[in-house]
């Protein structure tokens, strides 16, 4: 979403808050001035964040041609939890440590699986140019995996993990993912900064329960 904040200098909005325009404009000027309030369903997303973190730890290695152990991945990913949690307890959400515990517990054994057959390796033909790339003239965009896949073609890939995710409902969750706005703005983004467009993204869908499944 482009905006002319000024007649010469369009504003170009997040992935994100594209999206929720397309979904529902007044939705927008809500986010914009109702004060966030943490709750216990962030925590979700905190997992999802440090899972993202820890990949990129995982990428920047394969740059370096460094191979990094799995238990050093687990370690940034629970590191990166733990300090998030933080922010929910800072904020006065009442967290029982159990529910940490779990999903404490649930990154840990994900981490392991994930690492035991990693989809995008070289091997397999992915070869990664970016990792945790910012754009911020194309809206704050971050690539979390740019490069070629197989097929030799320009892609980004966008990494998902979800905590639980009932078999039932995840054919609808691809197919959202799959007709995505935040995904073509980062394709756009991508593209514009690597001098040649972008027509492809893949999502990296980890489910963490009720039985892990990676997909991409």
């Amino acid at each position: 979403m482009i905006e002319n904040a000024k007649p010469d200098q369009p504003r170009v909005f997040s992935p994100s808050r594209t999206e929720t325009w397309d979904q529902c404009h007044l939705k927008v000027e809500l986010r914009e001035w109702v004060p966030k309030v943490f709750a216990k369903r962030d925590l979700a997303r905190f997992a999802g964040t440090a899972w993202a973190e820890g990949m990129a730890v995982l990428n920047r290695g394969k740059l370096d041609g460094t191979t990094h152990p799995p238990a050093l991945i687990a370690q940034t990913i629970l590191g990166a939890f733990t300090a998030h949690v933080g922010v929910l307890r800072d904020a006065g959400v009442q967290i029982e440590q159990t529910d940490i515990d779990e999903t404490c517990a649930m990154l840990l054994k994900t981490t392991e699986k994930y690492m035991a057959d990693d989809p995008l390796v070289a091997s397999r033909g992915w070869r990664v140019a970016d990792v945790e790339l910012s754009l911020p003239e194309h809206g704050a965009a971050r690539i979390d995996w740019g490069g070629h896949d197989p097929y030799n073609t320009l892609c980004q890939v966008d990494y998902k993990c979800k905590i639980n995710l009932d078999a039932r409902w995840y054919d609808k969750t691809v197919e959202q993912y799959r007709h995505n706005g935040q995904m073509n703005h980062y394709c756009w983004a991508y593209g514009d900064y690597r001098g040649e467009p972008v027509h492809r993204y893949y999502i990296a869908l980890v489910v963490m329960g009720p039985r892990y499944k990676c997909t991409l």
